[in-house]
This record gives C-alpha cells, sequence and structure tokens, in this order.
C-alpha cells in the first residue's frame, strides 16, 4: 500500500452517503477523499494514488462499471468496492468481471463497510508483501552472485538455473580445491 494510513477515494452522486462513509471509515484511520461523481474522481486519482475506491454504481455523468474499467485501466493496483442501491445479479457479476473487489448493496450496516474495506485492503497488504518477498528472495539467491566468467561457468550457471525451479537434489563433483 502506498502508505502507513491507507488512501481511500470515495465517489458518490449523494452527499449524504458520502459523508456517511467517511464518518464510518474515519475511526479506521484511513486518509479519506471524496468526489461527488466519476469526473471529479478521476482528476483526483490523476493527482494522487489511492489504494482503493469506493464507488457508486448509479451516477449521472460516468457509471460505477465504467469508473471501474477506467481505474483499472489505467491503475491496476488501485481495489475497487462498488455500492449500489441498485443490485441485480448482473450488475454484480460485471463488476467482479471488470475486477471489483467487492459488491455492497445500500443500505448497508457500518460493520458491512469496515469489514469490506479492512478485506481488501489486507488482501492488498498481503499481495504487496508476497511480491517484496519475491524480489528479496530473488535477489539474496540469483545466480548474479556468483563469480565466474569461463564458458565452463556460464554452462554451469546454466544448469543451475535450470536444475533450481525442480525439488531435486543435486550432486556437485570434481576435482578438489577447483571450487565446488
Amino acid at each position: 500500500m502506498t502508505s502507513i494510513n491507507p488512501a481511500i477515494l470515495i465517489v458518490d452522486d449523494e452527499e449524504i452517503v458520502r459523508k456517511s462513509c467517511v464518518r464510518i471509515l474515519s475511526p479506521e484511520g484511513y486518509a479519506l477523499e471524496t468526489a461527488k461523481n466519476a469526473d471529479d474522481a478521476l482528476k483526483k486519482l490523476d493527482d494522487k494514488t489511492f489504494d482503493l475506491v469506493l464507488t457508486d454504481l448509479v451516477m449521472p455523468d460516468i457509471t460505477g462499471i465504467d469508473l471501474l474499467k477506467k481505474i483499472k485501466e489505467d491503475r491496476p493496483e488501485t481495489e475497487v468496492i462498488i455500492i449500489t442501491g441498485y443490485g441485480t445479479v448482473k450488475t454484480a457479476v460485471d463488476a467482479l468481471k471488470y475486477g471489483a473487489y467487492d459488491y455492497i448493496e445500500k443500505p448497508f450496516t457500518p460493520d458491512a463497510l469496515v469489514n469490506a474495506v479492512g478485506r481488501c485492503l489486507e488482501k492488498k497488504r498481503l499481495l504487496t508483501e508476497n511480491i517484496r518477498l519475491k524480489q528479496e528472495i530473488h535477489a539474496l539467491y540469483s545466480l548474479d552472485n556468483i563469480i565466474g566468467a569461463s564458458k565452463e561457468m556460464q554452462k554451469v550457471f546454466k544448469l543451475m538455473a535450470t536444475v533450481a525451479s525442480t525439488g531435486s537434489t543435486v550432486l556437485i563433483t570434481g576435482e578438489s580445491g577447483t571450487g565446488k
């Protein structure tokens, strides 16, 4: 995630919904911003990185699904949760198909919103940590740390790279003092 306090953008054409989401999520310590429509949201997304966007499905300018598509196209690392008062199975399936993390129907309880946001941000944190750990492991155990420029050593490096992805045990043999 981008910061200690995850950044969340709340997009809804109804001011009461935006204020309710802010009131519910503020005690959780998130960095919250609001947008009254998709155009406003896209401008804010151009200026700042958000970990999560909570967006209404039905808005006057651009639908929540179209906003979701645009966000996933431009910022695939940003998670999106769709909130709607007009829930159908088709819209829920479409939202998930286009990459939404979750789909919440209005009216929602404060617990439902807090739990959905918490699960989403925890998943994002774990994915980020997983990527970082894989990079650390690769840096620690890559063949770049082994010295050897001869043709024979290059053959050994190639063989090591092939065998490394298997679970096989390898016995290296050779004359004493050759640096096995």
